[in-house]
């Protein structure tokens, strides 16, 4: 979770910082892997798509938050139809 914490610092303060986007989704993809548990895990979506929407709001031109928010749509998607 330190690296969760990590990530979230450093989108908070820059949501430009598409490293972090990308690893932060990494870290999703290790979690979904080792069947985490999945309150928890939808508790940290749902966090993610408030900051996500966030960053957008900020800046609708920056393609980092962009691209985050497709792929938390698409394992959203996925999810509920595993």
């Amino acid at each position: 979770m330190d690296e969760f914490r990590f990530t979230s610092k450093k989108i908070l303060d820059n949501f430009s910082n598409f490293s972090s986007w990308h690893y932060r989704s990494s870290l999703f993809r290790q979690l979904l892997a080792k069947n985490y548990d999945l309150e928890e895990l939808q508790s940290m979506i749902d966090k993610d798509f408030e900051t996500v929407k966030n960053a957008i709001f900020t800046d609708p031109n920056d393609q980092s938050p962009w691209l985050y928010f497709r792929w938390l749509i698409s394992i959203t998607i996925n999810s509920a139809y595993s």
